[in-house]
């Protein structure tokens, strides 16, 4: 399951598939022909000290080429295949350690070859412990004291980041009082 949760106001989004595949790659590949619709083929590799990937997508058709000649659409096949046969020969040492204007040079020598700027990438998770005290606020006083008087305390895992956060007794006390203080601020306004 992909969840796109878009923090700029957009609208959510979340994808379901079932885990097929022998491979992350594999995965990964029928999550996209699934989920996107997008004929996708993807190769990773990692050695203990780094990690390597490439991912080859076919572009979707516009309006333009769906209502053309078979012969286009054929064409369109046949590339898709090329590409995909020539992408299949990179070697794990290669994808590891050769720079990416080289890589793609060797594999595609005769394609027409446009390489954009390197952007840098950074992992991030947007979850606090104060965005976990909303979602918990919103479960109310109720159901917190019982998750408490069952388990001990309330324990929620970011599955994105592996951040575990704990609430003991007194945690989920504030939690409440903190809703009741917001609440009845509300209600003056």
């Amino acid at each position: 399951m992909i969840t796109l949760d878009p923090k700029d106001g957009g609208q959510a989004y979340q994808g379901i598939v079932p885990l097929e595949g022998d491979s992350i790659s594999a995965i990964l590949e029928n999550y996209m022909l699934r989920s996107e619709q997008i004929d996708t083929k993807i190769w990773l590799c990692c050695d203990g000290n780094s990690a390597a990937g490439m991912l080859i997508q076919k572009l979707p058709e516009t309006m333009n080429q769906v209502t053309q000649a078979e012969d286009l659409i054929s064409q369109d096949l046949e590339t898709w295949n090329r590409v995909g046969y020539l992408a299949s020969t990179v070697t794990e040492d290669e994808l590891l350690n050769l720079p990416t204007e080289t890589l793609l040079t060797r594999l595609f020598n005769e394609e027409d070859i446009r390489l954009f700027e390197a952007s840098p990438t950074a992992f991030f998770c947007s979850c606090t412990r104060e965005s976990v005290s909303n979602m918990l606020r919103m479960l109310g006083d109720k159901e917190l004291t019982s998750i408490i008087e069952e388990r001990g305390n309330i324990e929620v895992n970011c599955d994105f980041c592996n951040t575990l956060y704990t609430f003991d007794k007194v945690d989920a006390a504030q939690l409440m009082i903190t809703e009741a203080v917001i609440t009845t601020s509300l209600e003056i306004h």
